[in-house]
């Protein structure tokens, strides 16, 4: 389960802490790194045979080969950031990357690339290319992204798949990378820095929270943020539980709201991220968090109550808890953000840390008024929060796009679900 394997996650980097040197001072950012590498793949690539080319979602993994939670966003990102990349070098027709590989081999029963049946399944479903054409791959890229036990740097290994070859994984190339910008907020490592000076230590201060979470995660105390969730209208304060935030699980008919405070003073500009299931509470976007939709929060702010998923300027699907078969169905939908309830917070930046305008859709929001669910007169099971057929008003207004700085600040993830059955 998802936080299994998180909890198995931080207890292996607390017992072998100082194992692994630190690399990051060598390894460039994730995403320049994929672009680095892209054009040598592709020439991989092409004097491999490779014609018709899909590229699948990467692994993430501790150093002992076992999954970390967290990872759809970034297992996700990595291999759009490389179809990406390698689009740019199929210009000559030589190469052709189809589109969104890994959403039809996630929908294809069976299909996978590390079994041999699996890779069956995997090269007999069909694909489109940009233009709609349907076709058959004839090689897959993926990649496994190795988290190193100081949590400064990760490791990136590229491979190609093959079909009907004796050797169907061949290793396309290896790299390093840092955890600057998103990474560990998106492997759902908690954090907050200490002060603005900091943001090049962020694995320092994810340490720190590891080593001592009762005293040092972000959800127990941080000078940043207040982040409560509320049942009923009483907040429910977190417990730690191996190093994860945990809170009781929401019955179905429980009212839920999330309240998001400002506690610093000083005079830069805060934008928080707030999500549940892994989908922004703005929108229901599920961009990485540093490009999806934020709440910009000025000194001095009043709180702001969050009562559902944003869907206009005035109105969002307030929260509703799932029955037990509906929260089940939720599991594979969600994947392993199920469960969980996420705020990752960014400090301004300078000009040149802007993002695409198209991805700079921020909000400062205030719920005017109660959330108009209903609330039955019994609970009837514990259940996944999903957005409901009732909407309350919620207001927030746009504001002119601002540059952030790509590293958050504060990253914590609650988990108020447990998957799958007891």
């Amino acid at each position: 389960m998802a936080t299994q394997h998180f909890s198995r996650i931080l207890i292996g980097l607390l017992a072998t802490l100082w194992s692994v040197p630190c690399r990051a001072d060598r390894a460039g950012n994730l995403i320049s790194e994929i672009n680095d590498k892209a054009a040598s793949v592709a020439r991989e690539l092409q004097q491999q045979g490779s014609r018709v080319v899909g590229v699948l979602k990467f692994e993430v993994r501790d150093q002992h080969r076992r999954s970390v939670r967290g990872d759809d966003t970034l297992s996700s990102e990595c291999g759009d950031w490389l179809e990406t990349a390698l689009r740019r070098y199929s210009s000559d027709g030589n190469l052709q990357i189809v589109e969104n590989a890994s959403d039809v081999a996630s929908k294809t029963a069976g299909a996978n690339h590390r079994s041999e049946a699996g890779r069956q399944r995997l090269f007999a479903a069909n694909y489109r290319l940009p233009d709609g054409q349907p076709v058959k791959v004839d090689t897959f890229v993926t990649g496994r992204i190795v988290v190193r036990q100081d949590l400064a740097s990760v490791r990136v290994i590229l491979q190609s798949v093959h079909d009907r070859r004796q050797r169907p994984l061949y290793s396309l190339d290896d790299f390093d990378a840092n955890t600057k910008m998103c990474i560990l907020n998106q492997l759902g490592v908690p954090y907050h820095i200490r002060d603005s000076g900091s943001a090049d230590q962020v694995h320092l201060n994810a340490l720190e929270t590891l080593r001592d979470p009762e005293r040092n995660h972000p959800a127990k105390r941080n000078p940043l943020i207040s982040f409560e969730v509320f049942y009923d209208g009483n907040p429910v304060p977190p417990r730690i539980v191996d190093g994860m935030a945990v809170l009781p699980e929401p019955r179905q008919g429980q009212h839920v709201w999330l309240k998001l405070k400002r506690l610093d003073q000083s005079d830069r500009t805060f934008a928080a991220v707030v999500k549940v299931n892994g989908e922004n509470v703005l929108w229901r976007k599920r961009l990485v968090d540093f490009a999806g939709p934020k709440y910009v929060l000025h000194k001095g702010d009043p709180a702001i109550m969050i009562k559902g998923f944003q869907k206009d300027d005035g109105q969002a699907d307030a929260f509703q808890i799932a029955s037990a078969a509906r929260s089940r169905e939720l599991e594979s939908v969600y994947g392993a953000d199920v469960g969980t309830i996420s705020i990752t917070v960014f400090q301004q930046g300078e000009p040149e840390d802007a993002i695409a305008p198209e991805l700079q859709s921020l909000a400062i929001g205030q719920a005017d008024s109660e959330s108009a669910t209903i609330t039955p007169d019994k609970y009837v099971t514990r259940g996944v929060i999903q957005a409901g057929s009732r909407a309350t008003t919620q207001r927030v207004r746009l504001v002119d796009p601002i540059p952030w700085d790509p590293t958050p600040i504060l990253s914590c993830v609650l988990h108020y679900y447990q998957p799958g059955d007891r």
